[in-house]
Order: C-alpha cells, then structure tokens, then sequence
C-alpha cells in the first residue's frame, strides 16, 4: 500500500521538527486526532521501512562515527596555522581564524564554538581530544567498565561444586532419618 500525502506530511514532521514525537507530527500534519494518528502511523509497516530508509540515508554508519572520533582525538594539530593574527596594536592576539582553510582541510568539524572576550580577543574552543580517546578505547575495549569472567568453564565448576554440596546435604539428610551417624 502506497503512503499518502498526509502521511508523508507526518513522516516529514516525524524525522523533522517533531523529533520523533509521533503526536506531535501528527499534529503538525493536520490529523483530527493526533495522538492516535500518530500511534497508528507509527505502526505501518509501510512508514516503518519509510523512516529505516531515511534513517540509513541520513545516519552516520559505525565507520564514520569511528573515523570523526579518531579526527578529534588527532586533534587540529597545529592551530596557530589557522589562526589570524593581529600583530599591529601590541601583544599578539588571535582576531579569527581562517575558516576557508579550515573548510579547505576537512578540520571544520573540530572545532566546537568562539568567544570573544571583553578585549575583543578571540577563543577558539575545540573538541575534546581525551572525550574522543575515551570513547575510541571503549569501542576497543581498551578499559573495562565491568568485570568480565576470566576463567570460560567458572560457571560449570560452580554448578558441579554445588551438586556435590547438595548431594552431601541429602546423604546427611538421609543419614539422620535412618538413624546412621554420618562419618567424621
């Protein structure tokens, strides 16, 4: 069954301004009733591969993330070849970067926001280089968060122990219900 015009309006509004509100993109889509609209629309297996289709298209795949990761912790290396300087009225100040070079060498994406003081001087504010190593050791499993089982047959040698104290347990049980003295 083909998706119609309302419901692409939904599916728009869904990926879009509703962030994932299905109410919402109802809502915005003009349903009469868009809190069951929006269940509804959200149910059809049509809609469902319609939003998995986008999603793949506009998603970073696990490389990607993996390789902008490993472009932080890298870092900008050598920012002051970026920087702009302002050598004329004093001290040496940063008044800008060259954002084309930026853009030209793929590094835009490092940098995370500017400030300018009282002073009218420049702060470039990077991402965080440790943030990204972190998450790469993770995803290397570099560090534990956990503690995993080191021994793979623990779990066997447990269950066997166990048996074998349940086992005496019911040998004494039955021992002291015949009236037998169980060995020393």
């Amino acid at each position: 069954m083909a998706i119609s015009h309302r419901q692409k309006q939904w599916l728009a509004a869904y990926l879009g301004p509703a962030r994932f509100n299905a109410t919402e993109a109802a809502r915005i889509a003009g349903y009469k009733d868009p809190e069951q609209a929006g269940y509804e629309n959200k149910r059809k297996q049509e809609i469902r591969a319609a939003i998995e289709r986008r999603l793949d298209a506009t998603a970073m795949s696990a490389e990607e993330v993996l390789s902008r990761l490993a472009d932080q912790a890298r870092g900008i290396g050598d920012y002051l070849s970026y920087a702009v300087l302002d050598t004329v009225y004093g001290p040496m100040r940063m008044m800008d970067l060259d954002w084309e070079a930026l853009k030209r060498d793929g590094k835009l994406h490092l940098v995370k926001g500017w400030e300018y003081d009282k002073k009218g001087s420049l702060s470039i504010l990077f991402t965080d280089p440790q943030a990204a190593l972190v998450q790469l050791g993770r995803h290397h499993k570099l560090f534990t968060d956990r503690m995993e089982q080191v021994d793979p047959d623990l779990d066997a040698r447990i269950e066997r122990e166990l048996a074998k104290l349940e086992a005496a347990r019911e040998a004494e049980a039955a021992g002291k219900a015949s009236g037998e003295e169980p060995e020393p």
